[in-house]
């Protein structure tokens, strides 16, 4: 839609500028524009192909003569709204003096009157024209215009089939032998459950929409596999996903079901030389049921014992070791609860399209220490799974002890660091069986309005949790239970507001929802403020290339293959006790050097960075990237009172390896820099900025201290090359083109 309001605005400009230039128009034409008399004009669309466009014009006078023209809009976007109308006078005259004829001569065998109906033809595929339609009358031109935005097709239909046979007979594949009635054009083949065509069947989706989807999700898994693709890998991926002429296809994998009906679509499609893919066919819809899988005699013993509030110890022993089967120990909701053993199963998979990843031949599982939802009735189970169940399902239905009472309990508070930018604190509650969420914010937010936020927070992640489809008969407490925290635990706070005084409130939770808020400690903590302290003067103390490195010092030689090894060293003051350090891919639209636009708060709470604590006697960071990749380096160190001084930006040129230097350098380095391990080498991510958020409740909750990995890079859309336009300076091109 926004596109489409675009377009009309374009097009609207246009119109009003036709009339609105008299003076400028009056130089192109060599007439007087006077009284512009009033016709208008209504545009139909006809048919659209490839190659050509039909319309209809009616004007409101029958009698008055009209000028219809066409143009690309790449060129009408390249001149500015108010020189349109000379623009396109302009142009006109171009196109006469090209044909050797004077204007009045040109301009008179262009007029038309009356209703017409018209076929532009030698149009380029899938590419946008604008339509413009106004009334001459000797020397004036009529005050209003008719425009249309028309575009053609980047290929045009075919009418297509396919005969389809289906080998059903093994449960553990499926193939279908194609052949489709065009034997040159490219077609394309997915298929999924059938109740998952029905639902989104029922939600309104048609076949070539769903196909569609289907391969927008391929080429997303494509993408993920290949951030940056070649050219050959997109041939690859394209001749990998569309055939060509008959094909036997083998559906396979642990995904498939067996004993379950699938749908398959099969859709003619056209790939362009710029990658852009269009179904040109209707979609065929086919259907095949998978067969059953053999049914084994394999048994489960099953056991649960020591049962208390928050643990129990579970063990699953298979009666044939090598048997692939799923099993789970999970709390029941009030649907689960009245499904049989076979139901639950069965919903089990059904809820879950990763199944298979679970089922495997786990041998003996022995848990002495399961943790458990207090007061809430579980189940264990197991069943042998390859492809769809091939056993007796086995489960065991237990209790953990009720909770204790979440308005009786206390909790005792340690604080563990403090620094500018982050809060850690041991909390131990009285009752390790009551679920407890511990909120830091600065003492001018409301509590209540907290309390509100954070509850309406679970309430949105139940929706999702039940739209997702993977419990769809979840309950509020499953939400609970699963984000709130059972027993001591550290916590770390970001988002601080530095030199502010910040209230700590422990909320604990039942069943419906919060129990108790009365620990609650206003001015629990004051964040300390910014030092001056810096680590800065970042300097390249080496480039090596990574296959004369070869894992010799740093033992990874696939990690360093065909890459560049970029050795940095810090100046650190003398009044810092802990420096830090972090490398970046340089992110083209954002400037990572200027505070402004990239303040510190954001470099330091972005979750994908990765933070190294450098030696303060030897400040050194590894980092190995890909040959010329611009980076970006920060750096920061906290003063002796934890206070942290100003991030220190560095950007890092693009290298090259006649840039690198002799590799026995970098065994000097790492030997100085008493580097034991190979985990100090390092790859620069690509930060994912999230630039002008405001703060939300969720800036209050902690994360439970773990070890921090850095995240995946951003998956980059593929780009696609514009059409070339070629002009000459002998051969007159039309870039308005009158319809006759």
């Amino acid at each position: 839609m926004k596109k489409l309001s675009t377009l009309w605005l374009l097009s609207a400009l246009l119109v009003g500028g036709l009339v609105g230039c008299a003076d400028k128009t009056k130089e192109f034409i060599g007439v007087d524009v006077v009284d512009p008399y009033d016709v208008t004009f209504e545009i139909e669309d006809g048919d659209v192909t490839s190659t050509s466009y039909s319309f209809t014009v009616t004007p409101s006078d029958s009698k008055s003569p009209y000028v219809c023209l066409y143009v690309d809009k790449s060129v009408i976007d390249k001149v500015p709204k108010q020189e349109l109308p000379a623009f396109l006078v302009k142009e006109l005259k171009k196109n006469a003096q090209a044909a050797n004829k004077t204007w009045d001569d040109y301009l008179s065998g262009l007029l038309a009157t009356g209703r017409i109906t018209r076929t532009i033809k030698n149009l380029l595929p899938g590419n946008m024209y604008e339509l413009v339609v106004f009334g001459v009358k000797g020397r004036q031109l009529s005050r209003s215009a008719g425009y249309r935005f028309f575009e053609t097709l980047i290929a045009d239909p075919v009418d297509m089939t396919f005969q389809v046979s289906v080998d059903t007979s093994n449960p553990r594949q499926v193939v279908l032998d194609v052949t489709p009635s065009l034997a040159d054009v490219r077609w394309y083949f997915c298929s999924f459950p059938k109740d998952q065509y029905d639902k989104l069947k029922a939600s309104g989706m048609r076949d070539g929409q769903m196909a569609q989807a289907y391969l927008g999700q391929e080429f997303r898994g494509f993408l993920q596999m290949n951030p940056d693709p070649t050219r050959e890998q997109i041939e690859e991926f394209i001749n990998n996903k569309f055939h060509i002429g008959g094909q036997k296809l083998t559906v396979r994998g642990r995904a498939l079901k067996a004993d379950t009906e699938y749908v398959y679509l099969l859709t003619a499609v056209y790939v362009s030389p710029s990658f852009e893919v269009v179904f040109i066919s209707n979609t065929t819809p086919g259907s095949f049921k998978t067969a059953a899988v053999p049914q084994k005699d394999t048994t489960f013993d099953l056991k649960v014992s020591n049962i208390t509030k928050t643990h129990a110890s579970i063990s699953i022993t298979p009666s044939a070791l090598g048997q692939a089967y799923v099993w789970r120990c999970e709390p029941l909701n009030s649907q689960t609860l009245k499904m049989t053993p076979e139901q639950h199963a069965r919903h089990v998979i059904d809820t879950n399209p990763y199944i298979f990843f679970e089922a495997f031949p786990h041998r003996v599982v022995n848990y002495p220490t399961r943790k458990l939802v207090p007061g809430t009735k579980h189940y264990l189970m197991a069943f042998g799974y390859e492809g769809g169940i091939c056993t007796k399902v086995y489960r065991e239905l237990f209790d953990p002890l009720e909770a204790g009472d979440p308005k009786q309990t206390t909790f005792t508070v340690e604080k563990l660091k403090l620094t500018t930018d982050r809060a850690q604190l041991k909390i131990t509650p009285s009752d390790e069986s009551v679920y407890y969420i511990p909120l830091l914010y600065p003492d001018s937010e409301s509590k209540e309005s907290l309390k509100g936020r954070l509850i309406a927070g679970l309430r949105r992640s139940l929706d999702q949790t039940k739209g997702s489809g993977f419990n769809p008969y979840a309950e509020l407490w499953d939400v609970i239970s699963n984000q709130a925290t059972l027993g001591e635990s550290d916590f770390q706070w970001s988002n601080l507001k530095p030199g502010e005084k910040h209230t700590l409130l422990i909320l604990t939770f039942d069943k419906k929802g919060i129990a108790s808020d009365k620990h609650f400690e206003p001015g629990f903590l004051t964040v300390p403020g910014f030092s001056t302290e810096t680590v800065d003067g970042m300097q390249i103390a080496g480039v090596f290339d990574g296959n004369e490195e070869n894992g010799s010092i740093f033992n990874q030689p696939d990690m360093v293959k065909d890459k560049v090894i970029l050795v940095l060293k810090y100046n650190i003051s003398a009044g810092i006790s802990e420096a830090y350090s972090s490398v970046s891919q340089d992110v083209d639209n954002v400037d990572e050097l200027d505070p402004n636009v990239l303040p510190d708060a954001e470099i330091l709470n972005n979750g994908s960075l990765t933070w190294t604590k450098m030696k303060l006697q030897a400040p050194y960071q590894f980092i190995v990237s890909p040959w010329g990749l611009p980076q970006v380096s920060y750096s920061y160190g906290l003063s002796k009172t934890f206070e942290r001084g100003p991030i220190a930006r560095t950007a890092i040129k693009a290298l090259e390896p006649k840039d690198k230097m002799d590799i026995a350098k970098l065994k000097d380095i790492f030997d100085e820099a008493n580097a034991a391990t190979a985990s100090l080498i390092q790859e620069p991510i690509f930060a994912r900025w999230s630039l002008g958020q405001s703060a939300s409740v969720e800036h209050y909750l902690p994360e439970r201290i773990t070890e921090q990995k850095p995240q995946p890079e951003q998956i980059r859309p593929m780009r696609t090359p514009l059409r070339p336009q070629t002009e000459s300076a002998e051969i007159h091109i039309p870039l308005v083109n009158a319809v006759k």
